[in-house]
């Protein structure tokens, strides 16, 4: 029983302790998205301050889906003291999914290809936290001190979607070359009825 009172009171003391800290607040709205390959996607949290000192709020990203963000830290924005979860700061996040994602399955290079989505989907995930720093730490030129508060976690899905075999390339290729065995076909005969004057 000794033992139990003694987990609980340091629980209770890690609970008091993140609460001291964790005043940089983040408000989302989606943990989970599809992306499709190339598209660019920007994402909006909403950051608040309800503790007694002005904070300069960042948001900061990890994880896998580091590969797709398009900066891995946001600037700073100013977040007065008091301001609630209502009265949230808006800052996003953009994220670009690479062109080509999938393998497609050609007969020849551009010619005649398919996507059969045989691995399914690709998953881009991790966690999007606040980084908190407080301003004006007083005079003593000790420096600021930054702090994780909030994490939220995101998960981008870039959707496969299976396609037949296409030969379009083909016919334009066979057109291209049936033209210019007709431009060449035109300019030998050209030359030959030249040669008989």
């Amino acid at each position: 029983m000794y033992v139990n009172m003694k987990k609980t009171l340091l629980l209770l003391f890690f609970v008091l302790l993140l609460g001291k800290f964790a005043q940089a607040g983040l408000v989302w709205r989606t943990e989970s998205q599809f992306i499709q390959e190339g598209e660019t996607k920007c994402i909006e949290y909403g950051l608040y301050n309800p503790g007694g000192e002005d904070l300069n709020i960042a948001l900061y990203v990890s994880g896998d889906i580091t590969k797709i963000a398009q900066t891995e830290k946001s600037e700073s924005v100013l977040i007065k003291a008091n301001t609630l979860h209502d009265n949230a700061i808006n800052k996003q996040l953009c994220f670009r999914a690479p062109q080509n994602v999938f393998n497609k399955d050609c007969i020849l290079p551009t010619i005649g290809c398919q996507q059969t989505c045989q691995y399914g989907n690709v998953e881009y995930s991790g966690d999007i936290s606040t980084i908190a720093e407080k301003v004006g730490q007083g005079s003593g030129g000790q420096g600021s001190s930054v702090i994780i508060a909030e994490t939220a976690p995101l998960s981008l899905v870039v959707k496969c979607e299976e396609s037949p075999r296409n030969f379009s390339t083909a016919y334009l290729y066979g057109i291209i070359i049936i033209i210019i065995i007709i431009a060449l076909t035109y300019i030998g005969v050209k030359k030959a009825r030249q040669r008989k004057r």
